[in-house]
């Protein structure tokens, strides 16, 4: 069995022949943000920059963002949600077995319709929780004062996204909330269980339209790596 990192053949623009390189390269390339760990200072800033630059990249086609994640730091979770509101490209977010903590505001935090869940996945809520400020030097009151507002802001993301009650979600953030596909549809962290659409990805990006025609002209209509039509009524976003 290998070990390490994947990797898959990938067509490197200008070159002929094609160039094996790591799985997650070529999910970026395809638009697809994958979370997978534990939300910390480095896993939150590595989603932060693909949000920024797939923006930059093409703003108006939508980005994958997949969640298999226990959650983690609530302020690195909090910037990728921002980032998520903040961005052009729609989000489009997926959990594919566990969304917890953080991971759930996330989860709920894509554009709203284009939200799923795996028939098989599971959806935890619970409050935030303050061993971040431990590396900080700050007073009990500072500290209370600190969760206090970041519940707040947790509270009424959970509550901008999916339309329950403030009341009914800080109930529900008192204890660890476990839901399923079916119940957190119902609470409204997702629109749908998995689309049959869903894995129908966008191929990569590689040119600006006024370079586009050269590049086809060389590689054909058939370059699963370089076609983009068909996909972009799914994923691109109207003007």
């Amino acid at each position: 069995m290998p070990l390490g990192l994947p990797k898959v053949p990938f067509l490197v623009p200008g070159d002929e022949e094609v160039t094996w390189v790591e799985l997650y390269n070529v999910l970026y390339r395809c638009r697809v943000i994958v979370l997978g760990s534990e939300i910390d200072e480095e896993s939150g800033n590595q989603a932060v920059g693909l949000l920024v630059f797939l923006s930059m990249d093409a703003p108006n086609i939508n980005i994958l963002f997949t969640i298999n994640s226990p959650g983690g730091s609530v302020v690195h979770g909090l910037a990728i949600y921002d980032m998520m509101q903040w961005v052009k490209p729609e989000i489009m977010t997926v959990n594919l077995g566990l969304a917890a903590s953080m991971g759930s505001l996330l989860l709920a935090g894509g554009e709203l319709s284009k939200r799923s869940a795996l028939p098989n996945s599971l959806t935890m809520v619970h409050q935030p929780a303050s061993s971040f400020l431990r590396t900080f030097s700050v007073d009990a009151i500072t500290e209370a004062r600190i969760m206090l507002a970041l519940r707040e802001n947790v509270v009424r993301a959970y509550h901008n996204k999916t339309g329950q009650p403030i009341g009914l979600i800080y109930e529900d953030l008192e204890r660890d909330s476990f839901m399923t596909a079916t119940e957190a549809q119902a609470y409204g962290i997702v629109d749908d269980q998995g689309r049959p659409d869903l894995f129908k990805f966008p191929h990569f990006r590689v040119q600006d339209e006024d370079r586009r025609g050269e590049d086809e002209d060389r590689r054909g209509d058939d370059d699963i790596w370089h076609r983009r039509g068909k996909d972009e009524d799914m994923w691109g976003k109207d003007e």
